[in-house]
């Protein structure tokens, strides 16, 4: 065969020849990414939480016996049993006027005049204003308020030598225990929930 034509055949069986398959690897396996969500699908979003799991998680602590441990074991022990329980609507004076007040005679109620009757309250009553009381869920713990009253309810409570008072002012729901621990007054207490307030108003004399 001519060179010439020896070159061209060579040429044509490189251009049309199969290049060998690569011997077949198996891949090391890696972790696959998951796949992408369309761009219009929803978001996930975390599950809702239960009631119980919102008071443990979030939600601030609740005070179980707030009332009772400031009061003290024997003190909260009278005033549930307590069987002289009389009310009265009190007169709004200054604050500062009612403090110097408190437990000074028998004419105020934690510092506050007494206005018109001093009523005994019945069986039933005493019972559901005691245990009103002393249930810390009848207060707001986590909510203050500046508001004027336009009057108070009192209650003294008394069992033997012992005496407890108690005022609520209204429309603003301002309550707060007074007694006497040891040489000192003592005041303390928070916002009243608007259905326990209610029932304490409707209790009281003009209520």
């Amino acid at each position: 065969m001519r060179p010439a034509l020896l070159l061209a055949a060579l040429l044509t069986a490189a251009c049309t020849a199969k290049p060998e398959p690569a011997p077949e690897t198996t891949p090391a396996p890696d972790v696959q990414a998951p796949p992408e969500a369309p761009a219009d699908a929803p978001k996930a979003v975390d599950a809702p939480k239960t009631d119980d799991a919102s008071k443990t998680a979030d939600a601030a602590p609740p005070r179980e016996g707030t009332i009772r441990a400031r009061l003290g074991a024997p003190r909260a022990a009278m005033i549930a049993s307590a069987t002289d329980v009389k009310i009265a609507r009190l007169r709004v004076i200054g604050a500062r006027q009612a403090q110097d007040r408190r437990l000074a005679d028998a004419a105020t109620i934690a510092g506050y005049p007494i206005e018109g009757e001093l009523r005994a309250l019945d069986e039933a009553t005493r019972r559901r204003v005691v245990d009103l009381l002393l249930e810390d869920s009848n207060y707001d713990w986590e909510l203050a308020r500046r508001c004027g009253n336009d009057f108070l309810v009192g209650l003294r409570l008394r069992e033997g030598d012992a005496t407890v008072e108690f005022a609520l002012g209204m429309p603003c729901e301002q309550a707060f225990f007074v007694y006497a621990e040891g040489d000192a007054i003592t005041s303390f207490g928070g916002l009243m929930i608007s259905d326990a307030a209610r029932v304490l108003v409707d209790a009281a004399p003009g209520g």
